[in-house]
């Protein structure tokens, strides 16, 4: 008996410790790659993953209950405890003691960028708080229970004090959000509203009324703290919308950029735009929108059967009291309407190990559907999971081979880089970044037919003006002066704002084959007044050019 009862406490442990290292992917990081490259992550994602659904396959089989126990506690207890290492982090960067992830941020985390680090805080402050609510309901208490729940305030409070220094607007709702979410559970607060507003009519309309004008001056505010950057997502969602109506049920099934440039392009192209659409536009990788995104790549349909399974998780979830997990979700889904978490390994296995947390307990009475349904994800998940794996691990190795080689790109050496950027052809043409400087540099070294092919294939993976701009100077090159304009006209639809493209078409027009002076004046006249939207010695030199071109052809602009 004994035996029985150590192994089982030693099986346990196992799952622990895999648990934590599949949720710990967040903390991954490896200095030889680029770091906003996630290939080492997802890597380590589908690895732990593998490992984790083999051990479920074998503890839905022997010991489903334990299983169940083992996932609903454990996973919001390791999500805090990375919540604490991301925020103790984030501190060390705030106060120069650790360096973050990019040169224009102070505060990153283990992240990129500090708007999802920010995301992944908010998500994990509704669970502290939820689990701090609960312990202290608990009437006898032992000291375990207090340090627990004293961990979670602390948890909660530490990330409380990070997140403002994110200045992610997007995570503070999110937060908001879960916060209220938890308190208003706990505390009962549908019985406790209806009965105030059955007993105090008046006062409760009139409170009602402040916090709406409250919440107005609050989002006036976070809208003119970063107004570009509001305008500018507000502007994406618009070109993201009509996307979506082009295919609106099943999606393209492209890459988001590629569907985004198409549609941006056209829309530019109309001419039917304003100054302050085409000075906020640019060239996203993401739509700064999950639900937004998933519609213009996979369609509604399959959108609605994503938001279906949430609300049913967090139906169950509910109604089985795990408010900190259905609280974390919710933070998660609020934050999504304006970041892009699904992008990063870390907010999909936090995501998935919530989402299972939240239906455990109500199939926890059904011992032979627990089982058939575990074993079901559990095999699902072994089958995916190792050729995913091996992908990722692949281009992990490809994207240190590229670092090495970037050096040589970075200072132009473009007959040494080419021999290194051409073996790594087949395990990074998924990237690009690379692709593009691949074609680059094909480009420099007069491969003007190969240049092309790589960089229109670039193109179906960026929505980067510079890679029309590049392709047409290749045509140009080649003679080939009417592909050549529709490259850089494309450009200019592409990103109106962007001074270059029209450079570029003033140049070609003054081409000895291709001379059309009435072209030549109007595209110089807008070179030499258009104001930057970002103003550089680039750009100065390109206007100080164009005027030495127009004096040499004794042009001159009314």
């Amino acid at each position: 008996m004994e035996i029985r009862k150590i192994l089982k406490y030693g099986v346990t442990a196992v799952g622990t410790v895999l648990l934590l290292l599949w949720l710990g992917v967040v903390t991954v990081e490896n200095r030889n790659i680029p770091v906003n490259e996630l290939a080492g992550q997802w890597a380590w994602f589908y690895k732990w993953g593998i490992a984790l659904s083999a051990y479920g396959i074998i503890m839905y089989a022997c010991y489903p209950e334990t299983w169940q126990r083992l996932w609903v506690e454990t996973v919001s207890w390791i999500l805090i405890s990375l919540g604490v290492y991301e925020s103790i982090i984030g501190l060390m960067q705030v106060y120069g003691y650790s360096m973050s992830n990019h040169s224009l941020y102070a505060l990153t985390g283990t992240f990129y960028n500090p708007g999802p680090y920010s995301g992944y805080l908010a998500m994990i402050t509704p669970i502290a708080l939820h689990e701090y609510i609960r312990l202290g309901k608990i009437a006898s208490k032992t000291i375990l229970i207090k340090v627990a729940r004293y961990y979670a305030l602390f948890a909660f409070l530490l990330c409380l004090c990070v997140l403002p220094s994110g200045m992610s607007r997007s995570a503070w709702l999110a937060t908001a959000g879960g916060i209220l979410f938890v308190v208003f559970n706990h505390f009962n607060g549908k019985k406790r509203i209806i009965n105030f507003f059955h007993a105090n009519r008046q006062r409760a309309i009139i409170i009602v009324s402040i916090i709406l004008c409250s919440l107005l001056i609050l989002a006036s505010g976070a809208f003119y703290l970063k107004k570009d950057s509001a305008n500018g997502r507000l502007f994406m969602w618009k070109i993201t919308c009509r996307a979506i109506i082009e295919r609106p049920v099943i999606g393209s099934w492209e890459s988001f950029p590629k569907i985004y440039g198409e549609a941006q392009e056209k829309y530019f192209a109309e001419g039917d735009y304003t100054d302050e659409e085409a000075r906020v536009a640019g060239s996203p990788e993401y739509a700064f929108n999950e639900y937004l995104q998933i519609a213009a790549e996979k369609g509604i349909l399959y959108l609605f059967v994503g938001i279906c399974l949430i609300i049913l998780c967090l139906y169950f979830g509910v109604r089985n009291h795990k408010y900190g997990i259905c609280g974390a979700v919710l933070s998660l889904s609020i934050f999504a309407f304006s970041s892009y978490p699904l992008q990063f390994p870390a907010f999909w296995s936090a995501g998935i190990a919530m989402l299972m947390a939240c239906i455990l307990d109500n199939l926890y009475k059904h011992k032979y559907l627990i089982r058939i349904t575990g074993i079901y994800i559990c095999l699902a998940g072994i089958v995916l999971a190792p050729g995913l794996y091996l992908q990722w691990n692949k281009r992990s190795a490809a994207l240190e081979k590229w670092n090495n080689a970037k050096l040589l790109y970075n200072t132009r050496a473009y007959e040494a880089a080419q021999p290194a950027y051409e073996e790594l052809y087949k395990e990074m043409k998924w990237n690009f970044r690379y692709l593009f400087e691949y074609g680059h540099i094909l480009s420099k070294r007069k491969e003007y037919n190969k240049s092309i092919s790589i960089l229109l294939e670039a193109e179906t993976k960026s929505n980067d003006p510079m890679i029309l701009n590049v392709i047409g100077k290749d045509f140009q090159e080649m003679k080939l002066y009417d592909k050549a304009e529709e490259y850089f006209k494309r450009s200019v639809n592409r990103l109106p704002s962007r001074i270059y493209p029209y450079y570029l078409l003033t140049k070609l027009y003054a081409e000895t084959g291709y001379c059309y002076p009435e072209k030549l004046k109007e595209y110089a006249k807008i070179v030499i007044t258009k104001t930057p939207k970002i103003p550089s010695p680039a750009v100065e030199d390109m206007k100080k050019e164009i005027g030495q071109l127009l004096k040499t052809r004794k042009i001159t602009l009314e």
